[in-house]
């Protein structure tokens, strides 16, 4: 596929089962699109979902903020399933994702990268980019400013990472998602 040639040198990171295949970011996602760079206010029609309300691969309603400009909303929507990707933040915390899953209508910051993934689970896309192996990625791709660290969207797109069938894919999520749920019950 075309994201293996982004690999260092070209060789594959490490070997994957039979039925599985490379791919990238930009070969299972649409809509790959920086968000809205207009001022946001306390109040207003509907939310702006910014940097700080990605954690942990969640989207959190902490300290919200909103817009009522109707081209920003018409623009910007979020849709269920949709994928936020962090590209300007700390060296620690560019590179961040949460998945959105229409917790509240809104739509997103400039900060941000709205990915749709097709054809691909969303959880198991969002499982991936919460991984050792996608945070040393970004770190290899983020280019430094003072104080500043970003990822744009073509790095974005060329992360490769391993695509199971969509059945295994919803096995490894459901598989995910239960020891998650015990560790945060304990």
């Amino acid at each position: 596929m075309d994201g293996i040639e982004h690999c260092i040198d070209g060789e594959i990171p490490f070997d994957i089962p039979d039925s599985w295949a490379w791919t990238s970011v930009g070969e299972v996602c649409t809509n790959i699109q920086y968000g809205s760079s207009q001022k946001s206010s306390l109040t207003g029609k509907i939310a702006v979902l910014r940097m700080g309300n990605l954690q942990n691969g969640r989207i959190v309603l902490d300290k919200l903020v909103y817009t009522s400009d109707s081209k920003e909303i018409e623009k910007y929507p979020l849709e269920y399933n949709d994928l936020l990707f962090n590209r300007t933040n700390s060296k620690e915390l560019v590179g961040k994702v949460a998945i959105y899953k229409s917790e509240i209508p809104a739509i997103y910051a400039g900060y941000l990268v709205r990915l749709h993934p097709l054809l691909i689970d969303s959880d198991y896309l969002n499982y991936v980019m919460q991984s050792q192996y996608y945070w040393i990625y970004c770190q290899n791709v983020r280019s430094d400013a003072i104080g500043q660290s970003n990822i744009n969207a073509e790095k974005l797109k060329h992360f490769i990472f391993p695509l199971p069938p969509l059945q295994e894919q919803k096995r490894i999520v459901n598989q995910i998602s239960c020891a998650m749920s015990k560790i945060e019950h304990l």
